[in-house]
Formats: C-alpha cells, sequence, structure tokens
C-alpha cells in the first residue's frame, strides 16, 4: 500500500447511501490495514538492526584505527560522537523514522477503520430508524394528501355506522331539551 496517494484516506470514508456496500468492504479494509501494519512493523524492526548493526562496525573500526575518525583517543564519548557523525548511521536513523512514521500512520489507520466499523454501525441504525427519510416540500405536500385523504375515508366510514348515526341524532335534537 502506498501511504503518499490518499487511497487510504478515501477508502476510510462512509458513503451513506450505499451503507450495504460499506459493511461488505470493511472487513477487507481491515485486513488490508492490518496486513500493512505488521509488514511495516518487520520492516521497521529490520531497519533497527540494520542500524545497530552499522553502529557496531563503526564502533568496531574506530576502535581500531582512530585515526581514520580524527579521534586522538578512543573514548566512549568520542567514539559515540564520531558514530552519529557517520553519513551511513545518518541514512540509517533516517530510514528508521520514516520506517516508524509508516508504522505510526498504519496503527492511526487501523483506529479509524474501527471507528469506522462503529460510525457504520450507527449510521445504519440511523437509516433503519428512517432518520435519513426524505423530507422535501414535494413529499410534505403528499404526506399531508395522504393525511387528508385517510381523514376522509375515516369519516365516511364512521358516517356509515348506524350507532353513530343515531348518536349524531340524539346530540342534534338533545343539544335543545338539556339532555
Amino acid at each position: 500500500m502506498e501511504l503518499t496517494d490518499r487511497t487510504l484516506l478515501d477508502r476510510l470514508k462512509i458513503d451513506k447511501l450505499h451503507l450495504d456496500k460499506e459493511w461488505n468492504d470493511q472487513p477487507q479494509l481491515m485486513e488490508e490495514i492490518s496486513s500493512n501494519l505488521a509488514l511495516a512493523i518487520r520492516i521497521r524492526d529490520e531497519k533497527a538492526n540494520e542500524l545497530e548493526q552499522i553502529e557496531a562496525d563503526i564502533s568496531l573500526s574506530i576502535r581500531e584505527s582512530p585515526r581514520d575518525y580524527n579521534i586522538v583517543n578512543a573514548t566512549e564519548g568520542a567514539v559515540r560522537a564520531a558514530i552519529i557523525l557517520e553519513p551511513s548511521v545518518k541514512e540509517a536513523k533516517a530510514a528508521l523514522v520514516k520506517a516508524e512514521w509508516v508504522v505510526n500512520t498504519l496503527k492511526g489507520a487501523s483506529k479509524a477503520c474501527d471507528h469506522r466499523k462503529d460510525a457504520l454501525f450507527w449510521l445504519s441504525k440511523l437509516f433503519l430508524s428512517n432518520y435519513y427519510g426524505s423530507n422535501l416540500p414535494q413529499d410534505r405536500e403528499i404526506d399531508k394528501k395522504l393525511e387528508e385523504s385517510w381523514a376522509e375515508e375515516e369519516s365516511r366510514q364512521l358516517g356509515m355506522s348506524p350507532r353513530l348515526q343515531r348518536l349524531g341524532a340524539k346530540k342534534k335534537g338533545g343539544a335543545g331539551n338539556g339532555n
């Protein structure tokens, strides 16, 4: 996986309109990140071992011929300083720093993938509770017409009820009687 391009960050984004696809992609994304993290850790450890080896080789070389490194007395401090100034050590340290950056980036991506899974769970719950239901003006107008239609049908149904007809007649006739 190339970390310089934005594909990983793009793949961590969630398309709320295609939650089924996002759920299907989640395990593969987590596996890909985990595999790359394991590989990055291995590479980082190899770089650390290389740095240690380079430092040990230079240390022995300095102790064998300190004059080649412009050292008069091969004290521990002088040897340590000469090792730090050696170009091959600087290169190895830079490679180790880069490898550590890759590991840390993938650890962050792994946490982001866990967070993505939780977000998918809650987004799915919101979807199932119709949180994303349409609330467009034309939909509200349709809803209003449906409610009016249902109310008219309910009134028609109630108007056909003999019991309600008798109750309505009593109210009309009984209102003036004081009953």
